[in-house]
């Protein structure tokens, strides 16, 4: 009798499998990494056919959490292992490995000109591998070198040397606005967090129980308003939903 091959023999596709069991797991999974909570939202947002599509690309989820597609693919795995997301293999055209969703996508086609424009440019740029079906790439196929061979991430580069004379005044002026901007940004997120609470909708006792439970998911997810990656909408979504997984 033959075996039958690991699921890691094979390339795999991610696809939602219950939207409820998602926000159940991302609550009460504490030990979910940071990026796989906020994969989450992504996949729910989508699977309501927010972009017009139900299993969006690594590249496009980096895209939408400001993630390296590494991240993501991690993430994705871990999601897997939790039960979050199910897993289902399809040859696609050209050889291609493809997500494969649990309905026809094909259907979901014409509706992905409903969205708004700045996910029209991503579906544009990620979801399409030919003019009639609308699949995603596989991790196990994202690009993640150039045609050169080198890598698309980008490291910080080595700082000059201290400046000295006349520079340094001008130097000392900007790490003053520097400051001036951190202290801003200080009371930046205190009032991101002022308005997520409020759109939230709950009382101060079911939030300390959901910091308490969590300390850094609130803060991640105003940093995240904070410097652009998500709309407050989403971070909004993110808290309601560990809300409602833990019964709190």
């Amino acid at each position: 009798m033959g075996g039958t091959k690991s699921p890691e023999a094979k390339d795999v596709r991610w696809t939602l499998v219950d939207k409820q069991l998602l926000n159940t797991l991302l609550a009460k999974h504490p030990g979910l990494a940071l990026t796989a909570r906020r994969v989450g939202p992504v996949l729910i947002e989508c699977y309501n056919t927010r972009t017009g599509l139900c299993c969006p690309s690594v590249s496009h989820i980096a895209a939408e959490i400001t993630a390296s597609p590494r991240a993501v693919q991690v993430a994705l795995r871990q999601l897997e292992r939790k039960g979050v997301l199910d897993t289902e293999r399809n040859a696609g055209p050209n050889g291609t490995n493809l997500y494969h969703p649990n309905f026809e996508i094909a259907r979901r086609y014409g509706e992905a000109k409903k969205v708004s424009s700045h996910a029209a440019q991503l579906v544009a740029a990620s979801f399409f591998t030919s003019g009639r079906t609308a699949f995603a790439r596989t991790p196990e196929h994202l690009d993640l070198q150039g045609a050169n061979g080198a890598s698309h991430e980008t490291f910080p580069t080595p700082q000059g040397n201290i400046p000295k004379g006349a520079e340094r005044g001008e130097h000392e002026d900007a790490d003053e606005e520097r400051s001036d901007q951190t202290k801003a940004q200080g009371r930046s997120r205190e009032s991101i967090e002022a308005r997520i609470v409020q759109q939230l909708g709950v009382d101060g006792a079911r939030l300390s129980k959901l910091k308490h439970a969590d300390a850094e998911l609130l803060p991640s997810l105003v940093e995240a308003v904070l410097t652009g990656k998500d709309p407050i909408d989403r971070a909004v979504n993110t808290l309601r939903f560990a809300l409602e997984g833990r019964g709190l």
